[in-house]
Parts: structure tokens; sequence; C-alpha cells
């Protein structure tokens, strides 16, 4: 888990790694909703496609207008923003076509 501080560097570390490639990324707010699964409750996504997921807050890319101390978070199909210090998850994801 990370700040959404030590996110950026960690995520910098794994993207550089030639076997996993350079163009790994943290989601935005928006992409983060798109993997959810409406169907699905604690963790509110399908554990066949994300196995070992946990029910927890993962941070977005995303910044909370007019407040440079937060950001959103994505969590059980909710999204709210928190101060940057806070201890989240991490998913990276890659655009289509990479």
């Amino acid at each position: 888990m990370y700040s959404h501080a030590e996110h950026g560097n960690e995520s910098k570390n794994i993207a550089q790694k030639p076997e996993i490639g350079v163009d790994w990324r943290l989601p935005n707010q928006k992409e983060l909703r798109t993997i959810a699964a409406r169907n699905c409750y604690n963790p509110s996504i399908n554990v066949n496609v994300f196995p070992n997921t946990p029910d927890d807050w993962f941070w977005s890319s995303s910044p909370v207008a007019g407040d440079v101390s937060s950001a959103w978070a994505f969590s059980s199909g909710f999204d709210n923003y928190y101060g940057r210090d806070n201890n989240y998850r991490v998913r990276l994801v890659r655009s289509l076509g990479q």
C-alpha cells in the first residue's frame, strides 16, 4: 500500500522493468469505475478476471478540484476523495493497443 505520492515512484519502478513494459500507468477515476462488476461485492470486481483483488481502496490519478492535498480513490463500487497521505493500493493499467 502506498500514499498517493509514493505510488508514483513505485509505479515508475515497476513500469521500467523490461519484462513488464514501460507503458503502465495509474488509471483515472472513470477508468477504475469501468472495471467494477455491479453484480459482485467485497470486492466489487470479477475475481475470475482479477484474482486475489482485496476489498480495499485503490488510488486513481484523478486530482480533486480545488484541493491539491487530496485525490480520488475507488473501492467496492464507490469513489471518494482522500488526503494523499493515506495508504491505499494501486492498480496499474495499460491503454488499448499497447
